[in-house]
């Protein structure tokens, strides 16, 4: 005879169909009794938690952060990071995905790493359609996590600035919220746009007269704040311009001159993007002396030098346009767009290319530049 009715314990994990399996609890006596279920099945694909203490949970919302705590909101562990602009519940199918498509991009970099920082640990039940109410809950459907505004959902470490930003990008366009890139010393973001106490920090000289109290409120704007962090950055660079979204309901930046526009505030003075076109000629001693077009170059320097310069010539006596001749003759991968290169930042190439592009008016051509890559033409097109 036993000692008690639970003295001896085995627990079966049956096959199920659903993402819940149903732990039966056995005694040594051939008692049989169902309990409610502490193990959930994890299918292989799937983020899901190993354990939990209820099958189901309540609907919940979304946190909203309107204290002063900034947690979550930068990078801890890597170089890197993707975090969201607004609040959203986030599916183990998106996250997954996000997180795959990652992998996948940094996965020839050596010593490269990459952390989730959410997970999803909610099980989100549903109905079918035409059911008729009443009967109970309805079935677990998936997992989610419930992801605050600001938050950092993923970070990366050992690799180059503008290949870590590219596997975020990519792993942004599989998340339905608006997300950001942020670099660690990226400054944390504090609250959601309430009225709060002005920071004496961030005062203006008409932000409060010496009449007033200097405990008095008035609504502040935190929403701006979170995209600058920094008052000096409020004055719109050059040609750009605010306007107001009747979609979306809210403000956005539009660029008159390259018809461009953009949610977060354009960056100010020498971080100011610009967008560029080029015409490359490697020669036997470049970094990679093969392209599309040859799998081994071996022209010399003053070969791809006087090259260059006849495409120069045509160029600037209407005769042909740099795009076309890139697309025929450029030995960038670039080629397949016209050599257009899109539009990027200071410290994304390398330092001749940047300084001749940077130094260029809009439609203006530059002179033969150097580097390590080959011999280019430069035409700045915005």
């Amino acid at each position: 005879m036993p000692n008690g009715l639970f003295s001896t314990l085995r627990v079966v994990t049956q096959t199920a169909k659903s993402t819940f399996a149903r732990p039966s609890i056995t005694n040594n006596i051939g008692l049989n009794r169902t309990l409610a279920p502490l193990v959930a099945t994890r299918f292989r694909s799937n983020l899901a938690p190993r354990r939990t203490k209820y099958r189901k949970a309540q609907k919940g919302k979304v946190p909203l952060p309107i204290g002063g705590s900034t947690k979550g909101t930068t990078v801890e562990f890597g170089d890197f990071g993707l975090r969201v602009k607004e609040g959203a519940r986030l599916s183990a199918k998106q996250i997954t995905a996000a997180y795959d498509t990652i992998r996948r991009k940094i996965k020839p970099v050596k010593g490269s790493q990459i952390w989730m920082r959410v997970f999803p640990d909610i099980p989100v039940s549903s109905k079918g359609n035409e059911v008729r109410m009443g009967k109970g809950k309805g079935s677990n459907d998936y997992w989610a996590c419930r992801v605050a505004l600001n938050r950092v959902v993923f970070e990366i470490a050992g690799m180059r600035k503008e290949i870590a930003k590219e596997a975020l990008r990519l792993a942004s366009d599989k998340l339905p919220v608006k997300t950001e890139f942020i670099e660690r010393n990226a400054k944390p973001v504090i609250g959601a746009g309430i009225t709060t106490p002005v920071p004496p920090r961030l005062q203006t000289p008409t932000a409060q007269s010496p009449s007033q109290p200097p405990s008095a409120l008035r609504p502040f704007d935190l929403s701006r704040f979170t995209r600058c962090m920094d008052l000096n950055q409020f004055e719109l660079p050059a040609n750009w311009e605010i306007r107001h979204s009747r979609t979306y309901g809210k403000d956005y930046y539009f660029n008159t001159l390259t018809k461009e526009s953009r949610w977060d505030a354009p960056p100010a003075g020498d971080n100011e993007r610009v967008r560029a076109s080029h015409l490359l000629v490697k020669h036997k001693d470049s970094r990679r002396p093969s392209s599309w077009k040859e799998e081994n170059i071996t022209r010399t320097k003053d070969e791809a030098l006087s090259i260059i310069q006849d495409y120069q010539t045509k160029i600037q006596s209407g005769e042909d346009t740099l795009s076309a001749l890139a697309t025929n003759n450029s030995d960038c991968s670039s080629a397949k767009r016209g050599g257009d290169l899109g539009y990027f930042e200071r410290g994304q190439m390398q330092k001749p290319f940047e300084e001749a592009a940077f130094a260029l008016k809009v439609g203006e051509l530059s002179e033969p530049v150097w580097t390590d890559s080959g011999c280019h033409l430069i035409l700045r097109t915005a």
